[in-house]
């Protein structure tokens, strides 16, 4: 995550200097080079977006799975009380 981080700022940067470059062109090629900065920094700012994202997604992932893996030794329990029951009521 931290290489996708790393690649976002240095999307963002290229963005920038991309813009400045293209001042000291022509007004075509100003355009051009202004409008491509723009749209790359965004690019940047979406990688950043996604990688706060996943971030999260993973956090909740990871304590539905640490709330499932305490909450089995009841379950196991529970089924294993029920076994017998079923055992008991049919002998």
């Amino acid at each position: 995550m931290r290489s996708m981080e790393l690649v976002g700022r240095e999307r963002r940067e290229v963005a920038r200097q991309l813009s400045i470059w293209g001042e000291e062109c022509d007004e075509d090629v100003s355009d051009i080079t202004d409008k491509l900065g723009v749209l790359t920094f965004e690019i940047g700012e979406l990688e950043d977006l996604f990688i706060d994202r996943y971030d999260q997604y993973r956090v909740t992932i990871k304590s539905i799975r640490n709330i499932e893996a305490s909450v089995q030794p009841s379950r196991d329990r529970k089924c294993l009380l029920h076994t017998v029951r079923i055992r008991e009521c049919t002998n």
